[in-house]
């Protein structure tokens, strides 16, 4: 375990008790994702599915941006998925306008078909505690979710040179964006529901007694 890690030790028990392994996705539970912005490597999606009756939270896969890809090209990749999507979350800066399009993110994934949840709004450290907590109740896919392992592993807290000691902040590198995903989803957790949004469900309509479609 790396010194200094703020999940190295929890991602070690993990490991050890088998919550890190096979966890394919479970078509009876719908996929939420979770998103970090940025532009290529900077652009990191998570994706989890939620079973409440064993209090148990599975992150089945994540992508991470490649090349000079930003949102719309990370939307397409997602959409293309075979997952039966629940709701996406996604941190502040959704709201910005873009110089590029001149209107917000949250626009422009809506337009693409994806509507995205803004995540509630928590100091760092605060977050920070969510995720370890949240943490018990993670398993995650080893083989898809490799490269979110690795940089979970690596998050650190920043070396204090004159102090000869570790800072409470977050050293911030290539780790930093799967960790901030991880946190996103934590805060989350408790909006991941399997509520089953039923399109076109009949009704019975009195004025014409016929059963119709909305």
């Amino acid at each position: 375990i790396a010194e200094g890690t703020f999940y190295g030790e929890v991602l070690a028990a993990m490991e050890e008790s088998g919550r890190i392994g096979l966890f394919p996705y479970d078509r009876a539970l719908k996929v939420h994702t979770v998103w970090d912005l940025g532009v290529g490597k900077n652009l990191v999606v998570g994706f989890y599915q939620r079973n409440t009756e064993i209090n148990q939270l599975r992150k089945i896969d994540y992508l991470i941006g490649e090349g000079s890809e930003a949102l719309p090209e990370m939307i397409a990749k997602v959409l293309k998925k075979p997952y039966n999507y629940g709701k996406h979350f996604g941190p502040h800066d959704l709201e910005t306008t873009d110089i590029g399009t001149g209107q917000t993110r949250m626009k422009t994934a809506s337009q693409m078909g994806l509507k995205f949840t803004v995540v509630p709004d928590m100091a760092l450290e605060d977050g920070i505690n969510a995720a370890t907590l949240a943490l018990d109740r993670l398993v995650v896919d080893k083989e898809k979710c490799k490269e979110w392992i690795k940089s979970i592993k690596n998050y650190c807290k920043e070396w204090d040179e004159k102090r000869g000691m570790y800072k409470d902040e977050p050293y911030h590198n290539w780790a930093s964006h799967g960790a901030d995903e991880w946190r996103y989803a934590a805060i989350s957790e408790t909006k991941m529901t399997n509520d089953t949004q039923v399109l076109n469900r009949p009704f019975y309509d009195h004025t014409q007694t016929i059963w119709k479609n909305e």
